[in-house]
């Protein structure tokens, strides 16, 4: 019993120890695996911060260069800015240096086309005056110079009509002939020929006549600086043309006769009408390849073949093209393309249409680039449509804008004053063949425009014709025009239509109207305290919205007022703001000068 006890205790030590092995060395597998797993966690946790590194340092790369590169960006936009502004005051510059160049930088066939024009003129006047030119010096500008002839004297006396060169005889021929700051010209008691009103200036005496040095008036004697008030900055020249231009002959003798003969002449054709047509569809044409979508119309304001001398400066035609400016800026990506069409300044996308289209017009219609007006409210360039193009036997001066609403304006009042009154239209036209050859309306000039001589009319002929009352009404009477106003109001259906007064005598004559209206603006109108307003249709002081332009003089101390000429489409806008010092003074000469030949 004590060795099987024995056994069994030594078999119980075995196992005893046999355990405690296991345990051991499940102790130390327990230890190692431990161990190896905080190794393969370390490994995790190195791996997964380098990983960490790596990304943030390549995310810092990256938005690195995104920055550099915006940077980059800006900087490339800010030059485009700056290259883009610099090409357009570039462009502005070449065209005001084109401007005061252009008469001097005309090419052979424009010479050629003059020399023949000019032979032509020269044939047609030895005709007329019996082998001797009777043409007479026309100035390129408004300030005439040359000589003043005598008044040619019959053998027995008085005056005679045909001694004078170049026909300056008529009653009608005073208004048009004679040189400023000249004495008026005595009526003559018999008929005669009739001045051309192309005659705007100092005619040329007979080979047989002395002539006389015209005293030149003190703005005249020196370039003159304009104030720094008015728009126009550039100095006057006189400087007489070397082309003559021939006189026109009138049947009738008599003041009125001579006068409602020269109106029918002056008057737009249907043949006119036709040409200037053909002449806006030839336009579109050549303008589809860089804007498809436009809109070409074309104005004719007077007869083309009856052109003055300054024909070119301020042209008969105006030929507006439109199209929206979000189809403007898409077409004119190169010229715009650092600004979204959210960001266009409408004059500078008005002017890049014009210039895009100038070229076109230039480069594929042959047309012939003679000024540009960039500086007034409504950009324009004048263009020569020349004779090759088989539109006109002659060539064509023209305005050319984009989206300008000028030429619809005075299109419209000129119809619509027709309609209602035919006076109103033959005076207008007349007035305006006054002053564009006593050289008073050409705008760049610093003078009032064509548009703003045709509302001096149609406001005189509201509140200024005695006798017969108002021959037309406000503006809001006017059935098209009326229309056409920035936020006009609808007309009360049960208004009562504008009809004329009644009167028991005879109407007066247009040449009677044309004088009321001369001695209307001389000694009636307050161009100092009134304002011409079409709109309204009554003398008034200013409106309060109508901004006042007032005109520095020459000696920079004493200030005018400019006329305070109200659009009566846009109440805001003043059309007298274009003037300066020196033409205010010239529009009080001409003015004055009318007068006493009416007396």
């Amino acid at each position: 019993g004590r060795d099987r006890d024995s056994g069994r205790d030594r078999d119980y030590d075995r196992r005893d120890r046999d355990g405690g092995r296991d345990r051991d060395h499940d102790r130390r597998d327990d230890r190692d695996r431990d161990k190896g797993r905080d190794r393969d966690a370390g490994r995790d946790g190195d791996y997964d911060r380098r990983n960490r590194d790596r990304d943030s340092d390549r995310d810092r790369d990256r938005d690195g260069g995104r920055n550099g590169k915006g940077d980059r960006d800006y900087d490339r936009d800010d030059d485009r800015d700056r290259r883009n502004k610099d090409r357009d005051q570039g462009r502005d510059r070449d065209d005001d240096t084109r401007n005061r160049r252009v008469t001097k930088n005309d090419d052979d066939s424009d010479d050629d086309w003059r020399r023949r024009r000019r032979e032509a003129r020269e044939r047609e006047a030895r005709e007329q005056h019996g082998g001797h030119d009777g043409g007479q010096k026309a100035s390129d500008n408004f300030f005439p110079g040359g000589a003043v002839p005598s008044p040619a004297k019959p053998p027995g006396g008085g005056f005679d009509p045909n001694a004078a060169a170049g026909g300056a005889s008529g009653e009608w021929g005073a208004f048009a002939a004679a040189p400023v700051g000249a004495a008026p010209a005595p009526a003559p008691s018999s008929g005669g020929g009739l001045l051309d009103l192309d005659l705007s200036f100092s005619p040329v005496a007979a080979p047989q006549q002395q002539q006389q040095q015209m005293p030149m008036m003190p703005q005249q004697q020196q370039q003159q600086q304009v104030p720094p008030s008015a728009p126009a900055s550039r100095t006057e020249f006189r400087q007489p043309s070397s082309q003559p231009v021939a006189p026109l002959r009138l049947r009738a003798s008599a003041w009125d006769a001579q006068v409602d003969e020269l109106v029918k002449q002056i008057a737009p054709t249907a043949e006119g009408d036709k040409v200037v047509r053909q002449l806006a569809d030839f336009v579109k044409q050549n303008l589809r390849n860089i804007v498809p979508e436009i809109e070409v119309t074309g104005f004719a304001s007077g007869d083309l073949l009856r052109g003055t001398a300054f024909g070119v400066a301020v042209p008969e035609v105006d030929i507006v093209v439109s199209a929206t400016p979000q189809v403007l800026a898409a077409r004119l990506q190169g010229r715009n393309s650092a600004a979204g069409p959210s960001k266009l300044d409408m004059q500078k996308l008005q002017k890049s249409a014009i210039r895009a289209c100038t070229d076109r017009l230039v480069s594929s219609g042959n047309f012939k680039f003679r000024r540009s007006a960039f500086r007034g409210q409504e950009p324009k360039v004048t263009l020569l449509v020349p004779a090759s193009l088989g539109i006109h036997s002659e060539s064509i001066p023209i305005d050319f804008s984009v989206n300008s609403t000028t030429p619809l304006y005075n299109a419209a009042l000129l119809t619509e004053c027709g309609h209602m009154e035919p006076r109103a239209k033959a005076l207008i036209l007349l007035v305006k063949r006054w002053a564009k050859d006593r050289g008073i309306c050409h705008a760049a000039k610093g003078h009032l425009s064509p548009y703003t001589w045709t509302l001096l009319t149609i406001y005189f002929l509201q509140v200024g014709v005695t006798g017969e009352g108002p021959l037309l009404p406000p503006l809001e009477d006017f059935e098209f025009s009326s229309n056409l106003v920035k936020g006009q109001q609808p007309k009360a259906s049960g208004k009562p239509k504008w009809s004329p007064r009644a009167t028991d005598g005879p109407k007066k004559s247009v040449g009677a109207l044309f004088k009321e209206f001369m001695a209307f603006y001389t000694q009636s109108f307050d161009f100092r305290n009134e304002a011409v307003s079409v709109r309204l249709g009554q003398r008034a002081a200013p409106d309060l919205n109508l901004p006042l332009h007032v005109v520095v003089d020459e000696d920079g101390l004493s200030t005018k007022v400019a006329p305070s000429v109200e659009d009566p489409f846009d109440h805001r806008r003043n059309l007298g703001d274009c003037a300066t010092a020196v033409s205010l003074v010239r529009l009080h000469e001409e003015l004055a000068r009318a007068v006493e030949l009416c007396k």
